[in-house]
């Protein structure tokens, strides 16, 4: 009877052990999967860093390789470039950066995309010079390679030579207002050692003569010692004068001279208008002598003093200034002779 007994005590202790022992395994089970899992997780990070860090590099070129494959100025610079092509260069680089800011943070990121706007035959040039005047622990800065550019086109001695023509040869056009040559003229001097004096004389006297002469008219003993002062009294003059407007062009009438008579027709014609010029002049001296008599009151409204700023005088009849009979600044003597030695010059090549 004990021997049943015995087992029926086993049997029912399994049937209670079971389920405790299936938990147990499950939860086992549970815990090595996870730690399984999360061995798995940091492996599978660790081999996505490493392949991140692998491949940085090669995505940051293509980055720069897609961008600088893009047309970003519209010329390239070669070594027969000119110096305003190569200023004009320059411009359309520093509105890229200037555009992108985060991104041409660096000059070697400004060389880089300033180099593939070079020309395509003449780049090793650039990376020739580059290795032999510098090294990774110094590496060229965007002025070094804006130097280098002016040795690079027409091979550099001759670029002071081509700066000295081109700004003795700048001259202010007829209809071109002073706004737009100073400009001009500011981007040649840029490139130039020039002091302010020089500036101020030299744009002065590249301006056209009737513009020279109204500044020496208005400004007399007050000629100015900066560039931006003399700039502000060439506006004023040019705006009050109205100097921008082109002269209208004469139509002449010409004749058939295939007759007989065309020679003598000539012939009458040219006395003709010789004995009118001399009577228009008459004309002309008696009008002189009668506005003299009887002068006219010109309006003044718009005219603006350059003393003192207010409208309805000109400077030399300005009532803020005590008057005073002194004859043109010696700097402006000095301007206007050197205007004459330069025509000189050109006369005698």
């Amino acid at each position: 009877m004990s021997v049943p007994r015995t087992r029926q005590a086993l049997v029912a202790l399994r049937q209670l052990l079971n389920p405790l022992l299936e938990v147990l395994l499950a939860t086992l089970e549970r815990q090595l999967d996870a730690e399984r899992i999360a061995n798995l997780e940091r492996q599978l990070e660790i081999q996505r860093q490493a392949n991140s860090t692998a491949r940085r590099p090669c995505r940051e070129s293509e980055e720069r390789d897609s961008d600088i494959k893009l047309d970003v100025v519209s010329v390239k610079l070669n070594p027969t470039s000119s110096l305003q092509i190569r200023q004009r260069w320059l411009s359309e680089l520093e509105e890229i950066f200037e555009a992108s800011p985060r991104r041409y943070a660096k000059d070697q990121r400004k060389i880089t995309t300033a180099f593939f706007c070079l020309d395509d035959k003449h780049r090793p040039q650039w990376t020739d010079f580059k290795n032999s005047h510098y090294t990774k622990a110094q590496p060229p800065s965007w002025k070094d390679f804006q130097q280098w550019t002016l040795d690079f086109i027409r091979g550099g001695r001759n670029t002071a030579i081509d700066l000295a023509k081109t700004y003795f040869n700048a001259k202010q056009r007829p209809n071109q207002d002073p706004i737009a040559f100073h400009n001009y003229l500011q981007s040649i001097e840029s490139q130039m050692a020039i002091s302010e004096e020089q500036r101020v004389t030299g744009f002065f006297a590249k301006l056209i003569e009737p513009l020279r002469k109204e500044l020496k008219f208005v400004l007399q003993d007050r000629f100015p010692t900066n560039r931006d002062d003399l700039l502000s009294a060439a506006i004023l003059t040019w705006n009050n004068k109205d100097m921008g407007t082109p002269a209208p062009t004469k139509k002449r009438n010409h004749e058939d001279t295939t007759t007989p008579y065309s020679h003598k027709r000539q012939k009458n014609d040219k006395t003709e208008n010789t004995n009118e010029s001399k009577k228009s002049k008459n004309d002309k001296n008696d009008k002189n002598k009668n506005n003299d008599q009887n002068p006219r009151t010109k309006d003044l409204s718009t005219i603006t003093c350059y003393h003192c700023s207010k409208k309805g005088h000109y400077a030399n009849k300005c009532p803020d200034r005590q008057a005073t009979n002194t004859d043109t600044p010696a700097a402006v003597n000095r301007i206007t002779q050197d205007d004459s030695d330069s025509e000189n010059y050109s006369e005698s090549e």
